[in-house]
């Protein structure tokens, strides 16, 4: 069969837009899927990849008109639900959103050999075995594993099943249920999704609740060097895992924060505390920050560590990581620093988190511009460091 001269171009431009895409050049890429909707606009795949990159832009409307058109054409085809569902939680409206984004669970192999008929869809839990399986990020977990205890109040024998670096830290919370380990036997009348449980009780901002804290830490080791250091601690983290997709949108340097770390010059109690559990010894040394910043990565074998480090913060600094969901688990005083277009659990245009009362979220007013919300948070921790000042 003939490929013809518009079939490909279209291709051309499909697939260079989608190389665009995966570099993170979300305006090339919408130029390039521009030229190739030209030549197919009912292609139901190049839909959805506008959809996605609208929403990288910021462009909330337009995105959900594409993603709309792509399910119009192609109503199993996952990612244009999964772009809408982060639509709808991004602007607050969980009811549709928890909907549309159950269509994550198509993406994960994992789910796909778990018996059907066995799935929680929201029945009488009383005195029923019921496996809670995590998924995606670290960060995802910390977030949602707070509604494994709903389930342990409707009756349910609960078992986590959770990547190896989070179990010693949910073993220490009973109220959430029995954490699995490899070779536990795994028996069970019933299975979910740890991010589908809210979908299930049909959760809203109203109902999922703003716990102080759903996490409680193991003891800071006696040896600790944190216990060597009176004064304030500050917790920083400027760098995420490159692993993921939005990495490029929400890491740092170090050095980008010199405004926080001049702080310590004013008021010379005030310590930081780096949290990364891999050193960074070369990056601070360069930007000239050795005397300022305590490295604790060699004291961190997995997150019941991280935690106990993070309860002996007075405060944490962090760009959208899992530790940002760790502290705020804790209920530890946090300032979350966000891209312009952040992840859907932020949501759009709050200062305060709808998840974690005590961490604010501090958001770039353009995109690529760090320098602002960098400022607004040595802002803040100056004010803070006087009114603690005042307070002593």
């Amino acid at each position: 069969m003939k490929t013809s001269a518009n079939d490909s171009d279209f291709s051309r431009f499909f697939a260079a837009g989608n190389e665009a895409f995966g570099r993170g050049e979300f305006e090339n890429s919408i130029r390039l899927y521009s030229r190739a909707h030209q030549l197919n606009s009912g292609h139901a795949v190049l839909l959805a990849n506008i959809a996605a990159t609208l929403y990288e832009l910021g462009q909330f409307d337009e995105s959900e008109i594409f993603a709309r058109q792509s399910i119009s054409r192609s109503p199993n085809y996952n990612r244009p639900h999964i772009t809408l569902g982060m639509l709808r939680l991004l602007q607050g409206d969980f009811a549709n959103g928890w909907r549309e984004y159950e269509w994550v669970a198509t993406l994960a192999e994992k789910f796909r050999s778990m018996p059907p008929e066995r799935e929680w869809k929201g029945e009488n839990l009383q005195g029923t075995r019921i496996v809670v399986i995590d998924e995606q990020g670290y960060g995802d977990t910390l977030q949602f594993i707070r509604f494994a205890a709903r389930l342990v109040n409707r009756g349910a024998e609960v078992f986590l099943d959770v990547k190896a670096p989070l179990r010693r830290l949910l073993a220490g919370n009973p109220h959430l249920g029995k954490v699995l380990y490899p070779g536990d036997p795994n028996e069970y009348s019933k299975w979910t999704r740890l991010l589908s449980i809210p979908a299930v009780l049909e959760e809203d901002e109203n109902t999922i609740g703003r716990p102080e804290r759903h996490l409680q830490p193991p003891p800071l080791p006696f040896r600790s060097r944190i216990n060597k250091c009176a004064g304030r601690k500050i917790g920083l983290i400027w760098k995420g895992s490159a692993s993921n997709s939005r990495d490029a949108n929400r890491s740092l340097s170090v050095s980008d924060f010199a405004p926080v770390f001049c702080l310590a010059d004013r008021f010379p109690d005030l310590h930081f505390f780096h949290l990364h559990n891999l050193p960074f010894t070369a990056e601070i040394a360069a930007a000239g920050l050795t005397d300022r910043l305590i490295e604790m990565d060699g004291e961190m074998k997995d997150f019941a560590d991280l935690a106990a480090i993070i309860e002996a913060m007075d405060l944490v600094v962090t760009i959208d990581t899992a530790v940002a969901h760790l502290a705020g688990a804790l209920g530890k005083r946090t300032l979350c620093l966000l891209s312009f277009v952040p992840d859907w659990r932020w949501e759009i245009g709050k200062e305060q988190s709808t998840w974690y009362p005590k961490t604010r979220l501090i958001r770039q007013p353009a995109q690529n511009d760090w320098h602002t919300p960098i400022k607004e948070t040595a802002q803040y921790i100056a004010s803070w460091a006087e009114k603690r000042a005042t307070v002593r």
